[in-house]
Parts: structure tokens; sequence; C-alpha cells
């Protein structure tokens, strides 16, 4: 069985960059993007096993990309990136069964424990 695979949108490159280094450590697959408009392009060619979607994008925000993953008909766990979380985004998150939403700035104990309960260790994974 192949590693998990991980889709990280967040415009800034550098949380990105992070995310990608502390996932591809714990053995998943990991593909990041800038934009929905990307995000949504990569959602063309496959999906996920789980996605770590920022709530403020450049050109829309994380839960469009979130509307599209559930209207392909995935029910693969979402991870919510948010520096504050109003009640209409709460509200949205539940309706698109946004699986936790994680405040920003976040630790690598954060992400991982998040990653870990969502889909569980990736096979071959450091305990």
């Amino acid at each position: 069985m192949s590693d998990p695979a991980v889709l990280v949108v967040d415009d800034e490159i550098e949380v990105c960059r992070i995310l990608e280094r502390m996932l591809s450590i714990d053995r998943y697959q990991v593909r990041t993007s800038h934009s929905v408009a990307d995000a949504l392009a990569i959602l063309e060619e496959k999906l996920f096993d789980l996605y770590v979607l920022d709530y403020k994008l450049g050109d829309r925000c994380g839960l469009d990309i979130a509307e599209r993953i559930r209207a392909k008909g995935s029910e693969a766990p979402i991870l919510l990136l948010s520096g504050y979380v109003p009640t209409e985004i709460a509200l949205r998150a539940q309706e698109l069964r946004i699986f936790e939403i994680i405040e920003k700035p976040f630790s690598r104990e954060m992400i991982a424990n998040a990653v870990r309960k969502a889909i569980g260790p990736a096979t071959g994974a450091l305990a």
C-alpha cells in the first residue's frame, strides 16, 4: 500500500514548505498549491487521502475548495487552517464536514496529531 497522499493549499509559500517538510518526514506524499484556482485544477487530476486548506487565500477561501472536494464525492478528511474562527466559518465548515479547524500559528505537534487522527500514520512512518 502506498503512503497517503496529502494536498496542502496555502497562499503563503513558506507555510506550504514547512507543512510539506513536516508531512514528508512522516512519510506522507505531499503536493502543494498556492491558490484556489490551482487547487481546483489539481482536483480534476486526482483526489487525495487528506486535505490541509488555509481558510483565507488570495483568490477565494479554502472552503470553496472543500465544497469542490465534497461535490466530487470525496469523504476524505479536511483540515482547515485559520488565523481566526468566526461563527460563520465554523457553521460552513460543519456543513462541509471539516474534520478539524487548526488555528494559526500552529506547532508541528498540532499538525502531526491532527493528521494522525484524521488518516492514521503513513506506512513505514516513524512512531
